[in-house]
């Protein structure tokens, strides 16, 4: 239906027809499969319009680019206005290169390879297999140089035992281009003492960094460019649609020419459905002052009129009656959406008279209601799904050696609006041109200011401030980067005062005072030759909550080093400072005009007042998690976690919400491992952190990730467990793993290394599942089985022999729930007792101590009624009647009971009296007592959550959530 056939209509309509042009254009959306209103083209269905535009450089694109919007013309005017947006993405300019001094050479990768004595980390023996890169050009591995440490152990000696063995030869020249390292491991299945080419059973390629070369000259950037077209109907687009070019300006003239054309993706229109049609007549009696009828329904034979048979609605709009106090009457179309009124969807008719001379047709104004209702398609007429295109970033890597953009597309089959994983049907990859390596920056002054505990520096506490630069470029100050440190102490509270001759108590002594920092520009000069910031600290001497010259007690200068800035603002009294405080942000002035820009901060350290010592808010919370060295909680919806934990990306000292881990509302289950952790939510898993042998499921082994990432495509996942380099998770009564294997811990009768899920053999009605450091244990159908290494009994089948695939554990049923350590098990059965099997080295089975293993469970001793188990590594913990036992392993003090003594037999955790939840890693352990988090154990990460760095606690410490520390 074209724009002209309506104005014939109008034309056709009695006088009164213009009067009414402002409601009837309106009508125009009726129908939701109208055709583009336009001359030039018209294409039956509803179209798709995408519109593609420059984009000024901003936050969106820091170099400029293309910004793509997507979305469906609902009123058919030809334009993509704001409201119709569905989608925008953006391709965004690379960097301009800029000419650099030729880079150093890459980093070399080395691996050392040293025997490791029979012991707690190879029982038999082995090797400790030590990597990283030969930062200081040495030639070799020197311990601060170490990034990852593993071993392979020796098998069980017996006949036709056989040795680890691992060698170490230079990488393919396909692997490693620059050259590298390939580190091969296996048994020594003919006893030779060498590692022939049939006993390899794994295999890892470590390559050397590539030699920078000279950047390219900076007005010889090629942009990326984004070109779109009207798709007629034909192979690519049926119903017609747009084409979308993308290319690199490699001219440089600003126009993706059709030689630089890379990459074409089509945005195709839906299927052609009937179109909606309407037609104007004069009213006849209805209306006392003429008026005009309005007839609408779809125009079934597509001859561009509305016959007859076709009308669906029909409606009379009357002229008002002349006269100055006349009103006028008002028409309101709006969307309606698919239900009882339209089953497919359609148009609301609201019509009345503006009583309020307003001009806006209220609720109370409407005196008729009618609805327009789509045709409901046939089998052959269905709509099509939309296309839609997903831009992203790719990251540095493989597919792109300096990062670009990776262009997705596909049909929204789902019809959610999203294109998600399955719906893609082709990938392009538009990559940023490599710059070369610029010469050795200088070298960036920091700041670190933290808590100082009361003692020998400051009697009453304060602040620790340490400067220095960062040799090391890590944008963090490690401590043998720190120059000077410097102590900013409280003052002491006054002591009360004497009682006096009538009896009455004297005056409490004033409060301790508060620190202040005044950090100002400093020109350059004698004290920063490039200038930089003066930093003056000391104690709010007058209470006017100013540093005044007076108070200035010491002095220090941040000195800029090839454009570093600072930038101190006052931090109000809340989350991060209790009582108010200054909030530090250092940077790189990367666009050099001198103010620290928000996307140029690269640290953020918080100087907080300490008013009162003893004041802090306990975290309450319903779900608490612990892993290694780090520690989590749900509260109110809302996840909170601490600590650091290895590859983990938490570095705080008190809670802090869930950063960098997006969308972890609905959360179903959730482990925090030794090396990564994972959480379920909506029936998909996401994992992050150390990746070394795929233990993330995402096919990357080798790439670790500080954010979550999805482990294989699970849709009904309930359950996930984390070992030390392998992952298992519970999905549609199904068990799965994935990661190492070298021990066939993951359950598939073979031991090679799976880099994304694997369906474990014969298991069924699969409730819970627990991943250890080289065996697995699950519960399938009520019984408890296990698979993987044996070596101290801990699957339970009266063996010590290596399983790949699951076995019974001997004597055990009616199992609710199971938990796997390092090298014991434990179950907890129906009638509430808990029964343990394996190692025994550290009291781990709970019965006094002897044997020193078992193959078979045995019962733990004095606990009855038992409602939750949990174990890791080498401790264990249980609740009965509402009080929490420990026992095991207590070297840092995570058994809780005021010692560091181990435990053969069940101990209670005092200070306990409801514990409703708990969780233990291998250091350190939390529950939750009346509500509230607390933690004990291990310290040194700062996963207690109690503010401080540092130490063993033997006893539960409340979670701060607001603390009086510096975070």
């Amino acid at each position: 239906m074209k724009l002209r056939n309506v104005k014939a209509s109008f034309a056709a309509g009695s006088a009164t027809a213009p009067a009414l042009i402002s409601h009837l254009v309106v009508l125009l959306g009726l129908g939701a499969a109208c055709a583009p209103l336009n001359d030039e083209m018209v294409v039956s269905g509803v179209p798709t319009r995408v519109s593609v535009r420059e984009q000024a450089p901003g936050s969106d694109c820091a170099h400029g680019g293309q910004r793509i919007e997507a979305g469906i013309d609902e009123n058919l005017n030809g334009l993509l206005d704001p409201a119709e947006l569905d989608q925008v993405r953006y391709v965004c300019n690379g960097a301009p290169g800029s000419a650099g001094d030729s880079g150093p050479s890459g980093v070399t990768a080395l691996v050392s390879v040293v025997a490791e004595a029979a012991g707690a980390n190879c029982a038999l023996g082995g090797n400790e297999l030590s990597s990283g890169l030969d930062s200081d050009g040495s030639g070799q591995l020197d311990e601060a140089e170490i990034t990852s440490v593993q071993y392979v152990c020796n098998g069980q000696p017996g006949a036709g035992g056989s040795s680890a063995l691992v060698r170490v030869e230079a990488a393919p020249s396909e692997a490693c281009p620059a050259g590298g390292q390939r580190v091969l491991s296996g048994s020594d299945a003919d006893g030779n003492g060498e590692l022939s080419s049939t006993e390899v059973t794994s295999s890892v390629v470590i390559c050397d960094g590539e030699a920078g070369s000279n950047g390219q000259d900076g007005q010889d950037a090629t942009s990326a460019l984004v070109r779109q077209e009207l798709e007629g109907m034909g192979d690519d687009c049926p119903w017609g649609g747009t084409a979308i070019h993308v290319g690199l300006d490699t001219d440089h003239n600003l126009s993706l020419d059709d030689a630089e054309i890379t990459s074409t993706t089509y945005v195709c229109n839906g299927a052609d459905g009937v179109d909606s049609a309407f037609r104007l007549s004069p009213a006849s009696g209805e209306c006392e002052n003429g008026g005009t009828v309005v007839e609408a329904g779809l125009d079934i034979d597509r001859d561009s009129q509305l016959d007859e048979d076709e009308v669906r609605v029909s409606r009379t709009l009357c002229n008002g009656a002349d006269g100055g106090v006349g009103f006028q009457s008002l028409v309101r179309v709006s969307n309606q959406a698919p239900g009882v009124e339209c089953a497919a969807g359609g148009k609301k008719l609201e019509s009345g008279i503006d009583t309020s001379r307003d001009g806006d047709l209220t609720i109370e104004e409407v005196s008729h209601v009618a609805y327009l209702c789509h045709g409901v398609d046939g089998a052959a007429g269905s709509d099509g799904h939309d296309a839609l295109v997903s831009v992203s970033d790719e990251l540095p890597g493989t597919n792109c050696a300096a990062g670009g953009k990776k262009l997705q597309s596909g049909i929204d089959t789902s019809g959610n609006g999203t294109l998600e994983p399955g719906e893609v049907t082709a990938t392009e990859l538009i990559c940023n041109g490599s710059n070369g390596t610029n010469g050795s920056n200088g070298f960036t002054a920091l700041v670190t200011i933290s808590a100082e505990p009361a003692g020998e520096q400051c009697s009453a506490g304060g602040k620790k401030i340490e400067n220095g630069l960062d040799l090391d470029r890590s944008a963090s100050l490690e401590p043998g980067e720190v120059s000077t440190t410097n102590y900013v102490c409280n003052g002491v509270d006054g002591t009360n005062g004497t009682n006096g001759t009538n009896g009455t108590n004297g005056t409490n002594g004033t409060n301790g005072l508060t620190s202040l920092v005044n950090v100002s520009n400093e020109l350059p000069g004698e004290a920063c030759a490039l200038g930089g910031q003066k930093i003056e600290v000391g104690r709010d001497l007058d209470g006017n909550l100013s540093l005044d010259e007076g108070e200035v007690e010491q002095t220090r200068f941040v000195c800029n080093n090839g454009g570093f800035l600072l930038r101190a603002d006052n931090e109000d009294p809340g989350f991060y400072c209790a009582f108010g405080g200054v909030k530090l942000e250092t940077g790189m002035d990367l666009d050099s005009d001198e103010v620290l820009d928000a996307e140029e901060v690269l640290h953020t350290e918080y100087v907080c007042n300490q008013n009162r010592a003893d004041v802090f808010i306990p975290l309450s919370a319903e779900f608490i998690a612990a892993g290694q060295g780090t520690s989590c909680a749900i509260s109110a919806g809302e996840t909170y976690c601490w600590g650091m934990g290895g590859e983990h990306i938490f570095a705080t000292k008190a809670p802090l919400g869930f950063a960098g881990v997006a969308e972890v509302e609905g959360v179903q289950a959730l482990d925090l491992g030794q090396s990564s952790s994972c959480f379920v939510r909506e029936g998909r898993v996401w994992c992050w952190g150390f990746n070394g042998f795929g233990q993330l499921g995402n096919e990357l082994a080798g790439i670790s990730s500080s954010v979550p990432v999805e482990a294989g495509s699970f849709t009904d996942a309930t359950a996930v467990s984390t070992g030390v380099s392998h992952t298992c998770a519970v999905a549609g009564g199904k068990a799965y793993c994935w990661g190492f294997n070298i021990s066939g811990q993951l359950g598939d009768n073979t031991t090679t290394q799976r880099l994304t899920p694997v369906e474990v053999s014969g298991l069924t009605n699969v409730t819970a599942i627990s991943a250890g450091i080289n065996h697995t244990c699950a519960i399938s159908n009520g019984s408890p089985f296990c698979w993987g290494s044996n070596v101290n009994g801990q699957l339970g089948d009266e063996s010590k022999t290596q399983r790949e695939a699951p076995v019974s554990v001997t004597g055990l049923a009616g199992v609710t729930q199971i938990r796997a350590g390092s090298a014991s098990s434990c179950a907890l059965t129906t009638e509430g007792t808990v029964h343990c099997w394996g190692s025994n080295a550290h009291g781990q089975l709970g019965n006094g101590g002897s044997p020193s293993e078992s193959t078979v469970p045995l019962s733990v001793s004095g606990l009855l009624e038992v409602t939750q188990l949990a174990h890791r590594q080498d401790h264990v913990c249980a609740i009965s009647g509402g009080q929490l036992y420990c026992w095991g392993q207590n070297g840092n003090g995570q058994l809780g009971d005021g010692t560091n003594t181990k435990r053969n037999s069940p101990v209670v955790v005092p200070g306990l009296s409801d514990v409703t939840a708990f969780s233990v890693s291998g250091t350190h352990s939390c529950a939750i007592d009346e509500g509230i988090a607390k933690c004990w154990g291990q310290n040194g990460s700062g996963q207690l959550g109690i503010g401080a760095f540092g130490g063993n606690h033997f006893s539960p410490q409340p979670v701060r959530l607001f603390s009086d520390f510096a975070l």
